[in-house]
């Protein structure tokens, strides 16, 4: 196992931001003096990071949904970074990998659903079930910048939607996002992406029937 730097460079009007964040993932050791070094640097989030076009989404207040953390049998929240750590993942050389390196959706095709915050950190879960643990649950109801539904493989994707009912996050923020993961070696395009949001122009199709769970 291999620790990696993982390093972030945004702009942002008149402000410069730097988001630097440690992960374990596996990488290819090199000689430094009389050390063998593990490492491997990645940049970056910025395409992820709220923008005066992409400002972050707030959660939707509908009535199934405020309290939804503080009823008799509640909706599980993250509140602090610690509780999110297991659920954040990485993109590395086109494929999804947990933070302590291994592949995400490792051996079978399953459903994840995930959501991307506002400092571009992903989140993902195939451990989820309605009225137990939701898109919600990754930031405790924080604002996001895209959320949905993947169907994975071995680290891959062979679909991803933008299904999510406490955010319905509109195309171009899912748009930006699998663009993103394109950008990072991910085979992902138009034609294994799905829409629920209704059409943004008359080139868009009309939103598609695919897998849905979660919220």
């Amino acid at each position: 196992m291999a620790c990696v730097l993982w390093l972030s460079l945004a702009l942002a009007g008149p402000a410069f931001a730097v988001d630097v964040r440690v992960a374990r993932l596996p990488a290819v050791n090199f000689q430094f003096g009389m050390a063998k070094v593990p490492t491997r640097v990645t940049v970056s989030v910025a395409s992820l990071l709220p923008t005066e076009a992409f400002p972050p989404l707030p959660m939707l207040q509908k009535d199934e949904f405020v309290g939804e953390s503080k009823r008799s049998d509640p909706v599980a929240y993250l509140k602090t970074l610690e509780q999110r750590k297991k659920y954040e993942v990485f993109v590395r050389d086109g494929l999804f990998y947990d933070s302590s390196g291994k592949l995400f959706a490792k051996g079978k095709w399953v459903n994840a659903i995930f959501v991307v915050d506002t400092h571009g950190r992903i989140y993902a879960s195939t451990d989820y079930e309605k009225g137990k643990f939701h898109h919600s649950s990754f930031l405790a109801g924080r604002p996001i910048m895209a959320a949905g539904l993947m169907d994975m493989i071995q680290g891959g994707i062979r679909t991803l939607t933008d299904y999510s009912g406490h955010y319905e996050p509109p195309r171009q923020y899912t748009r930006r996002f699998t663009a993103y993961l394109r950008s990072h070696g991910m085979d992902i395009d138009d034609s294994s992406t799905f829409f629920y949001s209704p059409p943004e122009n008359a080139d868009d199709h009309e939103p598609q029937e695919v897998l849905r769970s979660g919220g």
